[in-house]
């Protein structure tokens, strides 16, 4: 009776493994197309950016920006580190809504070697319709390796125009 039961086994366990094939189903389809940068930093040869002397220039001196003024945001970005900086970015954006300011949200620098520093100027620029306030800028030094310094937060004072 044994022999019986292992020969039933047998034929269940042949018929499903040449017949299951028959009953499954194929699927088949495309993945989207990933490009992955990998990008080697020399070992030991690391950057460290730093910055220095912030200062916040405007046309008339009044230490607020007025409608339609030109002012910027200056300072000096080195690198005290040992590696070249790569794919250097400044990030610039105000952390309140000040209506009628603008000023660029990114700007891409050339690497920066050891020991090489960089002047940066960010321009403000103004509409008619800029609004009283205090603008809360924020400035972000991004590096390919994530050798950041702190970010610069600077508050502007803004006027309406005076009617």
């Amino acid at each position: 009776m044994k022999l019986r039961q292992i020969t039933q086994f047998l034929y269940i366990v042949l018929l499903f493994l040449y017949a299951a094939p028959a009953y499954s189903q194929t699927v088949s389809g495309k993945s989207n197309v990933v490009h992955i940068k990998v990008s080697e930093q020399p070992d030991g040869a690391k950057p460290m950016l730093s910055y220095s002397g912030v200062v916040f220039k405007e046309q008339n001196n009044n230490q607020a920006i007025d409608p339609q003024e030109e002012a910027s945001i200056n300072f000096t970005v080195k690198n005290e580190g040992k590696g070249t900086s790569q794919n250097l970015l400044i990030k610039a954006y105000a952390s309140n809504d000040i209506r009628g300011l603008a000023f660029p949200k990114e700007v891409k620098l050339d690497p920066l070697a050891p020991g090489k520093l960089k002047e940066i100027s960010i321009p403000i620029n103004t509409s008619r319709s800029l609004e009283s306030g205090t603008a809360n800028i924020i400035i972000e030094i991004k590096e390919e390796f994530e050798y950041d310094p702190d970010q610069i937060e600077i508050n502007i004072l803004t006027e309406e125009v005076k009617r």
